[in-house]
Protein backbone atom coordinates (compact mmCIF):
# COMPACT_ATOMS: atom_id res chain seq x y z
CA UNK A 1 0.00 0.00 0.00
CA UNK A 2 3.01 2.22 0.84
CA UNK A 3 4.47 1.66 -2.62
CA UNK A 4 1.36 2.92 -4.34
CA UNK A 5 0.96 5.76 -2.04
CA UNK A 6 4.75 7.11 -2.98
CA UNK A 7 4.15 6.54 -6.96
CA UNK A 8 0.92 8.35 -6.71
CA UNK A 9 2.86 11.26 -4.84
CA UNK A 10 6.00 11.15 -7.49
CA UNK A 11 3.14 11.46 -10.16
CA UNK A 12 1.06 13.53 -8.68
CA UNK A 13 4.51 15.98 -8.47
CA UNK A 14 5.08 15.75 -12.02
CA UNK A 15 1.96 16.01 -13.09
CA UNK A 16 2.24 19.57 -10.99
CA UNK A 17 5.45 20.37 -12.55
CA UNK A 18 4.55 20.10 -15.99
CA UNK A 19 1.19 21.97 -15.48
CA UNK A 20 3.37 24.89 -14.06
CA UNK A 21 5.52 25.24 -17.13
CA UNK A 22 8.50 23.50 -15.36
CA UNK A 23 10.75 20.40 -17.04
CA UNK A 24 10.16 17.03 -16.36
CA UNK A 25 11.99 15.73 -12.93
CA UNK A 26 14.32 13.45 -15.33
CA UNK A 27 15.55 16.40 -17.77
CA UNK A 28 15.83 18.69 -14.70
CA UNK A 29 18.29 16.48 -12.68
CA UNK A 30 20.48 15.41 -15.94
CA UNK A 31 20.85 18.98 -16.98
CA UNK A 32 24.51 20.30 -15.31
CA UNK A 33 24.19 23.12 -13.05
CA UNK A 34 24.66 26.21 -14.81
CA UNK A 35 28.35 26.44 -12.38
CA UNK A 36 29.69 23.77 -14.36
CA UNK A 37 28.96 25.23 -18.09
CA UNK A 38 30.32 28.32 -17.45
CA UNK A 39 33.54 26.90 -15.55
CA UNK A 40 34.29 25.16 -18.74
CA UNK A 41 33.97 28.02 -21.28
CA UNK A 42 36.03 30.01 -18.73
CA UNK A 43 38.95 27.49 -18.40
CA UNK A 44 41.91 29.32 -19.56
CA UNK A 45 43.84 27.67 -22.81
CA UNK A 46 46.54 25.44 -23.01
CA UNK A 47 49.71 26.76 -23.79
CA UNK A 48 49.75 24.59 -27.39
CA UNK A 49 46.37 26.95 -28.10
CA UNK A 50 47.98 30.65 -26.89
CA UNK A 51 51.06 30.24 -28.90
CA UNK A 52 49.30 28.96 -32.01
CA UNK A 53 46.50 31.79 -31.84
CA UNK A 54 49.48 34.17 -31.09
CA UNK A 55 51.99 32.59 -33.49
CA UNK A 56 49.58 30.73 -36.01
CA UNK A 57 52.54 30.21 -39.06
CA UNK A 58 54.90 28.61 -36.61
CA UNK A 59 54.31 24.87 -36.15
CA UNK A 60 53.84 23.95 -32.35
CA UNK A 61 55.06 21.00 -30.75
CA UNK A 62 52.62 20.49 -28.16
CA UNK A 63 54.86 16.96 -26.88
CA UNK A 64 57.70 19.56 -26.43
CA UNK A 65 56.10 21.61 -23.76
CA UNK A 66 57.75 22.05 -20.59
CA UNK A 67 57.80 23.80 -17.01
CA UNK A 68 60.08 24.56 -14.44
CA UNK A 69 61.89 27.80 -13.07
CA UNK A 70 63.59 28.90 -16.50
CA UNK A 71 64.30 32.79 -14.77
CA UNK A 72 65.10 31.98 -11.38
CA UNK A 73 62.00 33.24 -9.84
CA UNK A 74 61.21 30.39 -7.96
CA UNK A 75 57.96 29.95 -9.91
CA UNK A 76 57.27 27.54 -12.57
CA UNK A 77 57.42 28.82 -16.28
CA UNK A 78 55.91 26.86 -19.36
CA UNK A 79 57.73 26.85 -22.45
CA UNK A 80 56.89 25.40 -25.97
CA UNK A 81 58.99 24.91 -28.90
CA UNK A 82 57.96 25.91 -32.66
CA UNK A 83 59.07 25.82 -36.15
CA UNK A 84 59.08 27.09 -39.71
CA UNK A 85 60.80 27.19 -42.62
CA UNK A 86 62.82 30.16 -41.32
CA UNK A 87 63.44 30.07 -37.59
CA UNK A 88 62.90 28.05 -34.66
CA UNK A 89 60.97 29.66 -31.86
CA UNK A 90 60.50 29.05 -28.12
CA UNK A 91 57.44 30.38 -26.72
CA UNK A 92 58.05 31.22 -22.71
CA UNK A 93 54.98 31.87 -21.03
CA UNK A 94 56.13 33.56 -17.31
CA UNK A 95 52.77 34.16 -16.42
CA UNK A 96 50.88 31.53 -16.94
CA UNK A 97 49.19 31.09 -20.51
CA UNK A 98 46.84 33.98 -20.43
CA UNK A 99 49.93 36.24 -19.91
CA UNK A 100 52.18 37.72 -22.98
CA UNK A 101 54.91 34.73 -24.11
CA UNK A 102 58.53 36.08 -23.94
CA UNK A 103 59.50 34.68 -27.93
CA UNK A 104 62.94 33.40 -28.22
CA UNK A 105 63.23 33.19 -31.76
CA UNK A 106 66.82 31.61 -33.47
CA UNK A 107 67.42 31.83 -37.55
CA UNK A 108 67.16 28.09 -39.40
CA UNK A 109 70.88 28.42 -40.29
CA UNK A 110 71.61 28.38 -36.51
CA UNK A 111 69.80 25.45 -35.46
CA UNK A 112 67.72 22.80 -37.72
CA UNK A 113 63.80 23.45 -38.05
CA UNK A 114 63.43 19.86 -38.95
CA UNK A 115 65.31 18.01 -36.47
CA UNK A 116 65.32 20.68 -33.47
CA UNK A 117 64.62 19.29 -29.80
CA UNK A 118 63.91 21.15 -26.65
CA UNK A 119 65.06 19.97 -23.56
CA UNK A 120 65.77 21.23 -19.56
CA UNK A 121 69.16 22.01 -18.97
CA UNK A 122 71.18 21.69 -14.87
CA UNK A 123 72.62 24.78 -14.07
CA UNK A 124 74.39 23.52 -11.14
CA UNK A 125 77.46 24.04 -12.47
CA UNK A 126 81.21 23.69 -11.64
CA UNK A 127 82.42 26.96 -12.85
CA UNK A 128 85.98 26.61 -13.32
CA UNK A 129 85.29 22.85 -14.86
CA UNK A 130 82.87 24.65 -17.62
CA UNK A 131 85.83 27.29 -18.55
CA UNK A 132 87.87 24.06 -18.82
CA UNK A 133 85.66 22.34 -20.94
CA UNK A 134 83.32 25.50 -22.60
CA UNK A 135 85.00 28.77 -22.39
CA UNK A 136 84.69 31.18 -20.15
CA UNK A 137 81.62 31.38 -18.27
CA UNK A 138 78.99 33.96 -20.28
CA UNK A 139 78.05 36.78 -18.64
CA UNK A 140 75.53 36.35 -16.33
CA UNK A 141 75.11 32.12 -16.27
CA UNK A 142 75.44 31.48 -12.51
CA UNK A 143 75.48 28.05 -10.82
CA UNK A 144 72.21 26.81 -9.16
CA UNK A 145 70.04 24.12 -7.64
CA UNK A 146 66.93 25.52 -8.40
CA UNK A 147 66.64 27.47 -11.82
CA UNK A 148 67.00 25.57 -15.03
CA UNK A 149 68.28 26.12 -18.41
CA UNK A 150 66.97 25.16 -21.55
CA UNK A 151 68.93 23.33 -24.68
CA UNK A 152 67.56 23.09 -28.30
CA UNK A 153 69.46 21.17 -30.34
CA UNK A 154 69.23 19.54 -33.93
CA UNK A 155 71.83 16.75 -32.98
CA UNK A 156 74.23 17.51 -35.18
CA UNK A 157 76.94 20.05 -33.67
CA UNK A 158 74.50 22.52 -33.55
CA UNK A 159 73.05 22.97 -29.76
CA UNK A 160 72.23 26.62 -28.28
CA UNK A 161 72.14 26.60 -24.85
CA UNK A 162 69.43 29.40 -23.23
CA UNK A 163 69.59 30.97 -19.33
CA UNK A 164 68.51 33.47 -16.94
CA UNK A 165 70.91 36.56 -17.19
CA UNK A 166 71.11 37.07 -13.62
CA UNK A 167 72.85 40.67 -14.44
CA UNK A 168 70.16 41.81 -17.44
CA UNK A 169 67.19 39.69 -16.03
CA UNK A 170 66.34 38.42 -19.55
CA UNK A 171 66.94 35.67 -21.29
CA UNK A 172 70.76 34.92 -22.92
CA UNK A 173 72.16 32.24 -24.47
CA UNK A 174 75.74 30.84 -25.48
CA UNK A 175 76.24 28.32 -28.57
CA UNK A 176 78.40 24.71 -28.61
Amino acid sequence: MQSRTLIALVMAGAAATAMAGGPPPSAAASAPPPEATSDAAASPPSALEAAQRARPGVQWQADSELEGDFDCSGRASTVLLGTSKTEVTVAVFKQGVDGPPIWLSYPAHAIAPASVMLTTEDLDFDPARFARENGAVPAGLEPSLTCEGLNLTDMAPHSIHIYWDRRKGRYADWRQ
